[in-house]
């Protein structure tokens, strides 16, 4: 989710209007571009003005301020106010900013807002819909027609825009929360991008629109009162997304199916970012095959991956991605249909979409030029960025990378090319290579770190010295398997431990019998990875979650501690623990049937019995939820659940297949 702070100039001053009312107004400052080069500075990637005086007379009147703007930052600007001609855009555009929002224009002449985009390109023109009880607001906010937002939103679709700015007027400048509801019905029912815009009011008005999956939100009187630190937001909506990472990249369609899992558990611990896999194979049994082995990468793996898959139908875009991929990966030069793209994005979202570009490294200057303008159709069609392939790099690639501001992924086998040429790149956001098979990438990472990359790596936010040690300097660490919450041991950390854990992802600590550091898993192999590590409210105990290869304890037991001293008799009725011993009694009655079971009863009606049995229960669940008393709805849903889980068992199903899933859309 993009971060759009904003900025409206009224009579050259930065000012922030109350419910649109030009009467009603704070002045910020008078010199805006200092305002903007704040923002940026807090790490904004993207600035929305809006001149209040054009909105309100139809000319553009503070083109001083926008420029000064422009000239100041390097990120992009976007404005709106006063658009009402395609020369009032050209207009616009020459002033250096990179996209124009037509408002008022929209609701009196949709024809005018498709003639816009087949003349600058979706990616220059935004519309902005203004809405006050749903109802579209225009002239600067001053009258309220009688058509819908919703309506306007999609007619807007249907003349080629790609992305909306919704403000509810009613909310604007007013830090009383965003309209949840109205935004999410927009970005539900056109499927396009949605930035959403007005009263805003604190970071957790922020959390609540990502989870609608707005593309953006504009926040400004916020950040003016102080409501919402901008660098905060910056680091908790786009940092990660800011940040350069390491793709391991397999070629699935040389390998085989075990080789590819073999590579994957390798990565799994390297310390790679993301993993790219990818079959671009014609035969349609091959590419089944490959969405099975997509499948259980996504079993055996924490790590997010992206695929790559030859698209003959939009159901090939469906399997890759419900497989478990982050991204598809679509390479133009193969794809059977170029208006797949364009359904792909609406059918899975933007970001899940990107194009793969064939840059070719013996291609002429005027070729890369004509791939370019292949590139811009492609973002028009509404991509979340490209995957180039073939780099050279020229002073002219160089350029283009620079001008067309959106996410580019590197693929490249670093033969010719060197990792820190290509992530000085302008807007490259990520390597997608194979040369680290085998490699410590975490010493990578460091070694980038150094020398002034942006790199997707932890970084641990206390240092050893700010920890309370022990006399020898060592600090107890508990450890914790990540998944399960299982305590697997206790160890010490020193200084050195402690700096060598984070710097390799390898669980390291200080032996107090051998008075020495140890790597757990060095000589077992029985490894543990770093997933998460915390320190206690007195700062000094430190817990570490992490993965466990194998046993911990050196007795061969899962955990050190085996042996029970006593035990109360009680029930542990925590969710997960239930919902686990339910089902594997469930998959303990389908393996050895037991005379007079429901359960085998089920079994062996068959999946047919058991679905009409998940729809009855259903339907009780609905019919016990009229009912003031709860009791009984609590009944039904676990009655509910049971039937689920024997359905489940049938079809090959498991809750970690469901917890990943429901995991995936937070």
């Amino acid at each position: 989710m993009k971060l759009y702070p904003a900025i409206d100039i009224k009579n050259g001053q930065c000012v922030r209007l109350r419910q649109g009312n030009y009467d009603d107004k704070t002045v910020y400052s008078d010199e805006p571009w200092k305002v903007a080069v704040e923002f940026e500075q807090a790490g904004a990637e993207f600035i929305h003005v809006v001149d209040l005086d054009g909105a309100r007379e139809g000319v553009s009147a503070n083109d001083k301020a926008v420029k000064e703007i422009v000239e100041h930052v390097k990120i992009p600007i976007e404005i709106g106010g006063g658009v009402r001609s395609l020369e009032d855009i050209e207009h616009r555009l020459s002033l250096g900013v990179s996209r124009v929002i037509v408002g008022t224009k929209a609701l009196s002449d949709p024809d005018f807002i498709k003639t816009a985009v087949e003349h600058f390109g979706a990616d220059k023109i935004v519309v902005g819909i203004d809405a006050k009880n749903g109802h579209v607001a225009t002239e600067g906010w001053e009258n309220v027609s009688s058509v819908m937002a919703l309506d306007l939103a999609l007619k807007m679709k249907e003349m080629g825009v790609k992305t909306i700015i919704y403000t509810d007027i009613s909310r604007d400048g007013m830090l009383n929360g965003p309209n949840i509801e109205q935004t999410k019905a927009i970005v539900d029912e056109t499927g396009l991008e949605i930035i959403a815009s007005g009263g805003v009011s604190s970071i957790d008005d922020l959390r609540a629109l990502s989870l609608i999956n707005v593309s953006g939100v504009i926040f400004g009187k916020a950040i003016y009162e102080k409501k919402i630190d901008l660098k905060e937001a910056v680091g908790l909506f786009m940092d990660n997304r800011k940040k350069k990472k390491i793709i391991a990249s397999i070629d699935a369609e040389n390998e085989t199916r075990e080789s590819v899992l073999e590579k994957v558990s390798d990565y799994d611990t390297s310390g790679v970012d993301m993993l790219f896999i990818y079959n671009y194979s014609k035969n349609a049994k091959d590419r089944e095959d490959f969405y099975s082995t997509l499948r259980l990468v996504r079993d055996r793996t924490d790590l997010p991956f992206m695929t790559g898959v030859f698209v003959d139908r939009l159901e090939d875009v469906k399997k890759a991605y419900y497989a478990g991929a982050c991204k598809v990966i679509i390479d133009m030069e193969a794809i059977s249909d170029p208006e797949l793209l364009s359904q792909a994005v609406t059918k899975i979202g933007k970001n899940n979409v990107y194009a793969l570009v064939n840059f070719g490294l013996n291609y002429k200057e005027e070729t890369i030029h004509e791939i370019g303008q292949v590139c811009l159709k492609y973002l028009a069609d509404g991509v979340g960025g490209i995957m180039v392939k073939h780099l050279a790099i020229t002073p002219k690639i160089r350029k283009y990378l620079n001008d067309n501001y959106c996410d580019v992924i590197i693929r490249d086998a670093l033969s010719r090319n060197s990792i820190t040429e290509l992530l000085e790149l302008p807007n490259v956001s990520g390597i997608a290579t194979n040369f680290y098979e085998g490699k410590n990438v975490f010493s990578l990472k460091k070694s980038l770190s150094g020398q002034g990359f942006d790199i997707a790596t932890p970084l641990a936010t206390v240092d050893f010295e700010s920890l309370k040690t022990n006399e020898k300097g060592l600090v107890p660490v508990i450890v914790q398997d990540y998944r399960t919450n299982e305590v697997l041991m206790m160890a010490y950390m020193n200084a050195e431990a402690y700096g060598l854990t984070i710097e390799t992802g390898r669980m390291t600590y200080f032996s107090r019998s051998r008075n020495e550091i140890w790597v757990k898993g060095e000589t077992s192999g029985h490894y543990q990875y770093v997933k998460a590590l915390y320190v206690d409210c007195d700062s000094d105990t430190i817990l570490a979650r992490v993965k466990q290869i194998g046993a911990a304890c050196h007795t061969g037991n899962r955990s050190c501690f085996y042996t029970q001293i006593l035990k109360t008799e009680f029930e542990n009725d925590d969710i997960s623990a239930v919902l686990d011993n339910v089902f594997a009694v469930i998959m303990d009655r389908k393996k050895n049937p037991r005379e007079g079971s429901y359960t085998n009863y089920l079994f062996d009606k068959g999946i047919d019995k058991i679905l009409k049995k998940c729809g009855e229960e259903a339907t009780e669940i609905v019919i016990a939820a009229k009912n003031p008393d709860h009791e009984e709805l609590r009944y039904e849903i676990a009655d509910f659940l049971y039937h689920v889980m024997v359905l489940m068992a049938e079809t090959g199903l498991t809750w970690t297949d469901i917890s990943r899933e429901l995991a995936s859309r937070e």
